[in-house]
């Protein structure tokens, strides 16, 4: 089983295997004790062209996706066959949550029509956690999709509840035996800096800021980014329960990472993420832009290596082939 958990924006320093200001204890216990820590691992420098990425085999220049918003005509390449396709022949079931962000003007640019056996998110790059709305161009729209459709009347719940629960159904209902491609692209960290108050309550608020909410620009909103780690961290928890209660865990490779560099302050894309020690953030070219939070986890891997660093370079692009050899 191949299971690759993308998170949205989030920074090189914002787990806490580095930080200890972030309450990661799912993550870091993959990371640290059943894994291997990808401590040079590269995507690009945004969101679309880093997944394009993924889901070619292909390094972004060659794949020239751009960053388009749900009212962007074209999508990604359809001439190129993506990683579930490429997988589905292979015998795997293939199943996608979360953000799509390849492209949607038409009905071949969906998931569903890329090679995933079923979808659920959203089509666009961001959007409000909690009512699942975006810019589409000339007004604010729903953006959230099961499969080739509306998701009627799913709309109005924390978005990363809704992905927590798909994920796990999608698992429960699994065949173990069956092969299955999972790519879990969740919506944190990425702003609207969102969240329920039960997780943010856990980080105390920088008592010399004015400003609160969801504004990307101030340092104000690293509680509410803190928190949103954490969420993160308890989907990640929850995934890997699914996997061992369903029997599957001991055939699965997970990988954890970062679509781009985090979002900081005084970045070209001002946010509230952390990369030190790295030098900026998201859109930059610099390191801080384009170096991610990645690790492997497995019982697959050897024993001698669970609990290390490696500090060879890996690529975003380089998960299809990975995964196709493994696929045999």
């Amino acid at each position: 089983h191949h299971l690759q958990i993308m998170a949205d924006d989030l920074g090189y320093y914002d787990l806490g295997y580095r930080n200890p200001d972030s309450i990661t204890p799912n993550i870091d216990q993959l990371a640290t004790q059943e894994g291997v820590i990808l401590d040079n691992a590269y995507g690009y420098r945004y969101c679309s062209p880093s997944r394009a990425s993924f889901l070619t085999g292909r390094v972004p220049i060659h794949v020239h996706q751009g960053n388009p918003g749900l009212a962007a005509a074209g999508c990604t390449n359809l001439n190129y066959t993506m990683i579930p396709a490429q997988l589905r022949r292979a015998g795997y079931r293939t199943a996608m949550v979360g953000k799509w962000h390849q492209g949607a003007s038409l009905p071949e640019c969906l998931p569903v029509n890329r090679g995933f056996d079923t979808s659920f998110g959203y089509l666009s790059g961001e959007e409000d956690h909690m009512d699942q709305t975006t810019n589409g161009g000339q007004c604010n729209v729903t953006d959230f999709w099961l499969d080739s459709g509306p998701a009627i009347r799913r709309n109005g719940t924390y978005s990363s509840f809704q992905y927590n629960d798909a994920i796990v159904d999608i698992i429960q209902q699994h065949a173990p035996e069956q092969p299955l491609m999972l790519y879990a692209a969740l919506q944190n960290v990425h702003g609207p800096y969102e969240v329920p108050e039960r997780y943010r309550a856990k980080f105390p608020a920088d008592k010399n800021c004015t400003e609160t909410g969801d504004n990307p620009t101030s340092q104000c909103t690293r509680d509410f980014m803190l928190a949103m780690v954490n969420v993160l961290d308890d989907i990640v928890g929850n995934i890997t329960r699914a996997l061992k209660a369903n029997g599957m865990w001991n055939n699965t490779v997970l990988v954890f990472s970062s679509d781009n560099g985090g979002a900081v302050p005084g970045a070209p894309q001002h946010g509230s993420m952390n990369n030190h020690p790295l030098r900026g953030g998201k859109v930059a070219y610099f390191e801080g832009g384009v170096r991610t939070a990645a690790f492997v986890a497995s019982p697959l891997l050897p024993k001698s290596i669970r609990g290390t660093e490696l500090r060879g370079l890996i690529h975003i692009s380089d998960w299809y082939a990975t995964f196709c050899h493994l696929a045999g």
